[in-house]
């Protein structure tokens, strides 16, 4: 990782353009592989209910042990 201070020395006189057109590099390079995956994940829409199904079902079992104990420091249990 570049730290604030070599970014600041590397761009320091040169044009904003320059900057923003490695930036733009940067943050493309960043997003693909999350691209990649969504675009795989599109592919297998089986898959994709299956993940949101099972965390719908963990969901509520948490959310269920959450009230039940608020509702318990409440006093209404």
């Amino acid at each position: 990782m570049v730290s604030i201070k070599e970014i600041e020395k590397k761009y320091g006189g040169k044009s904003y353009v320059e900057f923003k057109n490695d930036l733009a590099e940067v943050v493309v390079n960043f997003l693909q592989p999350f691209q990649e995956k969504r675009k795989e994940l599109e592919n297998d829409l089986t898959y994709v209910e299956d993940v949101l199904t099972e965390s719908e079902e963990k969901a509520k079992i948490i959310a269920s042990r959450t009230l039940t104990e608020v509702k318990q420091k409440m006093g209404l249990l």
